[in-house]
């Protein structure tokens, strides 16, 4: 097994030995992840970026299963959301790096936001070593025991579910309105614990771009949205200026 698939023998394999495995393969990853993010990213940029998704993967391990839980996951979900927020803008801001590594030497203003992002990549740095140390070496495998012990000790249905019957179950609540709401939330919850002293510039792509507009037009941020690399650098270079 890996951190993103489990392998499920058959529909009638027990829910809760199969939530047990997926979310101890994803706690697995990120404990191997960690240290590698916090000490030698400068070796390899993916670490920070496999860090991060697995935090987000365990999150969605944790959402899924709940049912199956016996208590609230309160300090897994709390050091998950530690680690992923101290990882994004780190992430975020290799990503930005890469883009303009691409773009030509020509390209006016790039100077500026690249000397920029550089600095804000040291300062995300500080904040992800900062967590990863307060969270190592034995807190994380702690806090996950205690989650995974209390996977399959719920009430009687929850240890004899099948995981076949939790899958129909939980597709036949989850609507489209239920996730956009879910990801309206969970925009609006990042927006108040990430305290935001920059310009946020925006480039979305992929096959729901128009239901991305939405969640970050309604979520009350201050988004300003562009449609392509160059676009997004006059608008930061332009909102710099207007902040200075």
């Amino acid at each position: 097994m890996n951190s993103k698939w489990i392998d499920v023998p058959s529909a009638n394999a027990p829910a809760a030995e199969m939530a047990r495995q997926a979310l101890a393969a994803r706690v697995a990853k990120i404990k191997r992840m960690l240290p590698l993010a916090a000490d030698k990213y400068r070796e390899d940029v993916e670490h920070v970026h496999q860090l991060r998704t697995s935090c987000r993967r365990a999150a969605a391990a944790i959402e899924a299963f709940r049912p199956l839980m016996s208590g609230k996951p309160k300090a897994l979900d709390r050091l998950l959301r530690q680690i992923h927020k101290a990882a994004g803008p780190a992430r975020d801001t290799d990503v930005l790096l890469a883009r303009f590594d691409k773009q030509s030497p020509a390209e006016e203003n790039l100077d500026y936001v690249i000397a920029r992002l550089h600095l804000q990549r040291e300062s995300a740095q500080k904040a992800l070593a900062t967590v990863a140390k307060k969270s190592r070496p034995g807190k994380l495998k702690k806090v996950a025991k205690r989650t995974l012990d209390s996977l399959g000790r719920g009430d009687r249905d929850a240890r004899q579910v099948s995981f076949g019957q939790f899958g129909r179950d939980a597709l036949q609540a989850a609507s489209l309105e239920d996730r956009y709401a879910a990801a309206k939330n969970g925009v609006q919850a990042a927006a108040r614990e990430v305290s935001v002293d920059v310009p946020l510039v925006v480039r979305l792509e992929g096959t729901n771009v128009e239901l991305g507009k939405r969640i970050l037009a309604e979520s009350g941020l201050a988004v300003v949205l562009a449609e392509n690399l160059a676009d997004a650098a006059e608008r930061i270079v332009k909102a710099l200026e207007e902040a200075a």
